[in-house]
C-alpha cells in the first residue's frame, strides 16, 4: 500500500502528518464520552486530510457506525481531489488502543490502515493492519512541526 514502508521486513511504518494527528486527537477530546470516527485520505501515498464522520451507532460510547450519507460525501470528495482511502480511525473512549473483536469483525475496508485513538495512553494513536480476522501493529512516524 502506498504510504507504508517495511522496516526490517517485519513491521510496516506509516507516515502521518502532525496536523492530521492533532485533528484526530482534538476530535476525540471534543467528544470524550463516545467513539469518534472518520476517514483519512492520501494522494500518491501522502496523507492529505481527515474526514470526521458522525457516529450514528445506538450505543456510541461502546461502538461506532459511520453515517452513510457522510461516508458517501467523503468518498466523493476524495474522488474529486484524486485521493484514495488511506485509513479509518475511531476512538476507544475508556479503553486501550488495541482492536476489539468487533473492530476486527466489522472491518469493511481491510486495505485501509486502522487507527485507534485513546486519551488515556502516553501514545494516544496506534495503527493496525487487519487481515483475515487478525490485527498486526503498524508503527506510526509523525512528521511535521511539533506542538502537541
Amino acid at each position: 500500500m502506498p504510504g507504508l514502508r517495511r522496516l526490517k521486513s517485519i513491521m510496516c511504518v506509516a507516515t502521518l502528518p502532525r496536523t492530521i494527528l492533532e485533528q484526530l486527537l482534538q476530535t476525540a477530546r471534543d467528544q470524550p464520552e463516545k467513539e469518534v470516527c472518520g476517514l483519512i485520505s492520501a494522494r500518491d501515498g501522502t496523507v492529505m486530510r481527515c474526514y470526521p464522520v458522525p457516529n450514528i451507532h445506538a450505543r456510541p460510547q461502546r461502538a461506532f457506525e459511520m453515517a452513510p450519507h457522510r461516508l458517501i460525501d467523503a468518498f466523493r470528495d476524495m474522488r474529486e481531489r484524486r485521493e484514495q482511502l488511506w485509513g479509518i480511525y475511531h476512538s476507544h473512549p475508556g479503553g486501550p488502543t488495541t482492536p476489539s473483536a468487533r473492530d476486527l469483525d466489522e472491518c469493511g475496508y481491510p486495505e485501509a490502515l486502522q487507527l485507534i485513538i485513546t486519551l488515556h495512553d502516553d501514545q494516544p494513536v496506534h495503527a493496525w493492519r487487519f487481515h483475515k480476522g487478525k490485527a498486526t501493529p503498524v508503527s506510526l512516524e509523525v512528521v511535521g512541526s511539533h506542538g502537541l
